[in-house]
């Protein structure tokens, strides 16, 4: 028991560590870019509005990964962690979009927005977990602390566009939502 414990505190701490806990608020910064430049892409086609979108983040973390001034055998690790965090996000907040369209209510678009951060961060770390390293012992773990810690920085951008009139006027443009 002690053996497994300590394993899960190694894949925990090895996959989260403080360099890429710290590095979350870099998210936080592309949705912030993402917030302001939403009324210029929120009437284009969504193939360009999603680019423009994933161009947005992609930028952003790379201004941050070359920033980071750790240039050695770990740069893909962080890397990677950056794609699994712009594939939670995108499809966190792209689909609920297309799900709510028709039908939307607070409640149902927070309700899909946490399921997918959290599916596609268990997921997308569980098969990384499998092909970078053979095995996938505690990964669903490290993924879900992923997910929610994921979750916990897109939800205030969430809540600004349900209760900030400027931004809720951004957030129904870009997913092209009539309310009732």
């Amino acid at each position: 028991m002690k053996i497994i414990l300590s394993s899960l505190d190694f894949t925990i701490f090895y996959f989260i560590d403080f360099e890429e806990f710290h590095s979350l608020g870099i998210f936080a910064a592309a949705l912030t870019s993402l917030w302001l430049i939403s009324p210029y892409i929120a009437n284009r086609q969504f193939y360009i509005t999603l680019s423009v979108a994933f161009l947005n983040f992609v930028v952003v973390v790379l201004i941050k990964f070359l920033d980071m001034k750790i240039f050695g055998e770990y740069d893909y690790e962080f890397l990677l962690f950056y794609v699994i965090g712009i594939l939670c996000i995108l499809m966190g907040l792209i689909v609920p979009g297309i799900i709510c369209r028709k039908k939307f209510s607070k409640l149902r678009f927070l309700v899909w927005v946490f399921t997918l951060i959290g599916l596609v961060g268990i997921v997308t770390i569980l098969i990384v977990e499998k092909v970078s390293y053979g095995y996938y012992y505690f990964a669903g773990a490290a993924g879900a602390i992923f997910s929610i810690t994921t979750f916990f920085i897109v939800a205030p951008f969430i809540f600004l566009a349900f209760y900030g009139p400027v931004y809720r006027e951004r957030f129904d443009k870009v997913f092209r939502l009539k309310r009732t």
